[in-house]
């Protein structure tokens, strides 16, 4: 596929489902440059699976705000491949960038998705956090988000959790009950055996 190629039939190829034949598209689009941005940054949102994930691809590859901005709106898309991609991508830009779109994303995003969300804010490091990643935890069914949003208070040294996270104390899920141990002993200093 070449500059020959149209437009139209290039983003058409995006959402074929021969990943060679795609690939074929992404390699024409990336050779006509930025000049592409804003069509792709269309495709993120409007086009299929195929096509968002593959448009969402080569987005990441540009350092350019209309990329974060199209990538910032499906950070909570139903799509998790491209839900993942918009989140680790949006964290190239800067945490100070990145952390408003991912807070406000994480209570719609999909299971998966929540949970790389609160493992990036657990590297952003913001108190900020607190209260969207209480609020998560206080919601959740899922073992696995419950693990990671204990371990990222913990870290984060949410003592206002305290009371939340030993509400864990027994849950069902052994490696939840590890991490509430662990992340007891962080805010408590030591103190995680539930009688103080």
């Amino acid at each position: 596929m070449s500059n020959e190629v149209p437009i139209e039939t290039l983003i058409e190829a995006l959402g074929n489902r021969n990943m060679a034949i795609r690939e074929q598209a992404k390699t024409a689009l990336r050779e006509r440059g930025p000049s592409m941005i804003d069509t792709l940054a269309e495709i993120v949102v409007s086009g299929n699976k195929y096509q968002s994930y593959e448009a969402a691809t080569i987005l990441s590859e540009y350092h350019d705000m209309r990329c974060f901005d199209a990538l910032s709106k499906v950070v909570d898309s139903p799509n998790v491949m491209v839900a993942q991609l918009a989140s680790r991508t949006l964290m190239t830009y800067g945490k100070a960038l990145a952390y408003e779109r991912l807070l406000d994303a994480l209570p719609r995003a999909q299971l998966l998705t929540q949970i790389q969300i609160v493992e990036l804010l657990k590297e952003v490091g913001d108190q900020k956090a607190f209260q969207p990643l209480i609020t998560i935890l206080r919601s959740t069914d899922s073992a696995a988000l419950r693990y990671c949003t204990i371990e990222a208070l913990g870290m984060l040294g949410a003592t206002n959790a305290i009371s939340l996270i030993r509400s864990f104390k027994d849950d069902e899920n052994h490696h939840v009950r590890d991490r509430v141990r662990i992340a007891l002993e962080r805010l408590e200093g030591g103190a995680a055996d539930g009688n103080s």
